[in-house]
């Protein structure tokens, strides 16, 4: 879907949520990096 994907550019751009420290992990690799959270 272009508009989550724009929507999620626009939130790395800017820092926001998630995007927002200093070393930010994708969700898709954080869920891979801790699977009991699924």
């Amino acid at each position: 879907d272009d508009a989550l994907l724009a929507a999620e550019a626009e939130a790395r751009r800017q820092r926001l949520g998630l995007w927002a420290g200093a070393d930010p992990i994708p969700p898709r690799e954080w869920r891979a990096l801790h699977p009991a959270h699924r």
